[in-house]
Parts: C-alpha cells; sequence; structure tokens
C-alpha cells in the first residue's frame, strides 16, 4: 500500500538508509534502497555509487523481531540474579558467584516480574553495588579481585566508579543511547548518600569511549577501506 524510507540505527556504526513496506498498517517487509550516492552531509561531502547497497541480513529481518512470536513482550529477571536481590546483596565470594549463578548464566532461567519490580530490582541492585565498592573495604575487596592498585586509585573512594556505562553509537540514537552517560553522572547523588559527600566531591559512574576502551572498531574497515566506518554514512 505505501512505503517510507528510514535510517536503520541498530548498533553497527553503520546507519543504512532502507525502505519499508507497509500493508494493512503492518510492515512486511524491508529493502535496500540504492540511493547513498545521492546523499550528501552538511559539509557537501557525498558518497558514491560503490557503496549500494546498503544493508545488512539483520536489518532485512527486523520485522521478525517486531511481530514475531517470541519476542520481548514483558520485563523478566534471571532467577539467580533475582535470588541474590531477595538474598539482600550478599557479597560475591567465589561461593556465592557460584550459587546465583553469576558464572553460568546461560544456564540459568528468567522469570517475568511487574514495571514496578523491575525498577526497584534495578534502583536496589545499584544501591548494593555502590555499597559494597565504596570506602577502604570497598578498595580492599577490589585488591582482593585482582584489580590494579592504578584503577583502585583512580576510584577515590566512590563505589559507584565501578559502574561501566556505554551507551553505544550515540549518534544513530541521540537521546536512546547519551542518555546511558547521563545516567553515570546521575549516579554521583548516589555516591553522595552513601559517603556523605557534598558538591564537587562526589563521583559518579564512568563512560567508556566505543573505539578505545570498549574496542567497537570494527579493524577491517580501516585497513581495507583506510577509514572509520562513520565516513561514509551520510545518511
Amino acid at each position: 500500500e505505501r512505503s517510507f524510507t528510514y535510517c536503520c540505527s541498530p548498533n553497527d556504526t553503520h546507519q543504512c538508509r532502507v525502505r519499508g513496506f507497509v500493508r494493512n498498517g503492518i510492515l512486511m517487509r524491508i529493502e535496500q534502497n540504492y540511493d547513498h550516492h545521492k546523499v550528501r552531509d552538511l559539509y557537501g561531502n557525498q558518497a558514491d555509487a560503490a557503496w549500494n547497497p546498503r544493508m545488512c541480513l539483520r536489518g532485512m529481518t527486523y520485522p521478525r523481531r517486531a511481530y514475531g512470536p517470541y519476542r520481548n513482550k514483558y520485563p523478566m529477571i534471571r532467577v539467580g540474579w533475582k535470588q541474590w536481590a531477595d538474598d539482600g546483596f550478599p557479597y560475591l565470594d567465589k561461593e556465592a558467584r557460584e550459587k546465583y549463578k553469576m558464572t553460568s548464566r546461560g544456564t540459568d532461567e528468567f522469570v517475568r516480574v511487574s514495571w514496578d519490580q523491575t525498577f526497584t530490582y534495578l534502583a536496589k541492585g545499584h544501591i548494593a553495588v555502590a555499597k559494597a565498592y565504596s570506602g577502604q573495604r570497598g578498595a580492599q575487596r577490589l585488591k582482593n579481585e585482582g584489580y590494579q592498585p592504578e584503577i583502585i586509585e583512580a576510584m577515590g573512594g566512590s563505589g559507584p566508579r565501578t559502574f561501566k556505562y556505554r551507551g553505544g553509537m550515540g549518534l544513530l540514537g541521540v537521546v536512546g543511547k547519551y542518555g546511558v552517560y547521563r545516567l553515570a553522572n546521575q549516579v554521583a547523588l548516589l555516591d553522595s548518600i552513601i559517603r556523605g559527600r557534598g558538591p564537587g566531591k562526589v563521583l559518579g559512574g564512568r563512560a567508556w569511549s566505543n573505539y578505545t576502551w570498549h574496542g567497537d572498531q570494527a579493524p577491517g574497515h580501516s585497513w581495507t577501506h583506510g577509514m572509520q566506518t562513520s565516513d561514509i554514512d551520510f545518511a
């Protein structure tokens, strides 16, 4: 009945411009649009036809994720993690890691929970981890777990500094992905409650860069084409 173009923005650094076909209000299929040679960026740079077609099998099968019978329809929590939370978040020594399947998550099952329960468990988990690794006791625990002295020193005694936030390829979805980095800053409020620090003395979580610390640069692109994966994304 109709078609429309959009930019497929998962988290693969590409952002392909594709075309979707709709019938009776349902997205029936997605195809490559073959128009990247017509697109320019704000600076007048223009890709050529060699970059057509632009789309992968993941993008083509997206309707299956949206309409498939096995899609996520409600929140779920891993059984072992939920039990750990219900037991009061005991420190995860070797025995506890095995008990709550922290080292074998793939063998665990999931249980359905409500949205209110989801947010409650999420908040409690943040608080528990922050408390566990705050102050001298937290530093000693990290040392016992094998962390390097330089890393422990950089934490400054703040448990929330153990939180790693990585929002993905931000420019593929600024609000949804950069919002994670904003959360990294907000957990400084948690540090202020736990350690009783005032403004200018609290520390939040850490935002890890995509290409350096996280290692999300696809080396094949730069080796083969001599450019970053984003250099030809004028979509």
